[in-house]
């Protein structure tokens, strides 16, 4: 099978994220199992483990997307009310016209899944 090179988000090794729990841990994995050899064992003990790892990275970059939505749905919502855009005022009340409930708790949920 042909080596796949495939772009998967605009980020590199500048983030933090990916520098650490993506390149830092597959430079250890090289360190561990000996230096980029290219011996059979090395190899088969290198996809090995990019097996196991790669359910453990899938979980790391979903719960990433998950808390940068929600960071935006609040601070969108924080942004609204701030310039009184959803916000109507009463007598002996204010009334806010769109609430975060539903896509808060769909995000955390998410995020805890």
């Amino acid at each position: 099978m042909p080596f796949i090179i495939q772009k998967v988000s605009n980020e590199g090794t500048r983030e933090p994220f990916i520098a650490r729990l993506f390149f830092g841990v597959l430079d250890l994995r090289d360190q561990v199992l000996g230096l980029r050899s290219r011996d059979a064992k090395f190899i088969a003990e290198r996809d090995r483990f990019d097996q196991l790892y790669e359910p453990v990275w899938n979980a790391l970059t979903n719960a990433r997307g998950a808390t940068k939505e929600l960071c935006r749905i609040v601070l969108e919502h924080e942004e609204k009310l701030a310039s009184g855009y959803i916000i109507r005022s009463q007598t002996e009340a204010v009334e806010i016209s769109e609430s975060v409930d539903t896509p808060v708790r769909a995000k955390f949920v998410e995020l805890l899944t």
